[in-house]
């Protein structure tokens, strides 16, 4: 997300500046970017899946070779 937005960044300044004339407004119009891939980020699902009902240990991981 923040490669994508990076990549976009002179894009948004540039119309901001052209309809606003204030380069500062590019500021609020990346706050509610931000909020928006928040909000969008927390209601989407993360599936997991578990490989083993065995929790790791230190003696576990030091075992593997």
């Amino acid at each position: 997300m923040k490669a994508i937005i990076s990549l976009r960044r002179p894009i948004i300044i540039t119309f901001v500046l052209d309809k606003f004339g204030d380069w500062k407004l590019d500021f609020v119009i990346y706050t509610r970017l931000s909020l928006i891939s928040i909000l969008w980020l927390s209601v989407a699902p993360i599936y997991e899946r578990i490989k083993s009902e065995i929790p790791a240990a230190i003696k576990s991981l030091m075992q593997i070779k």
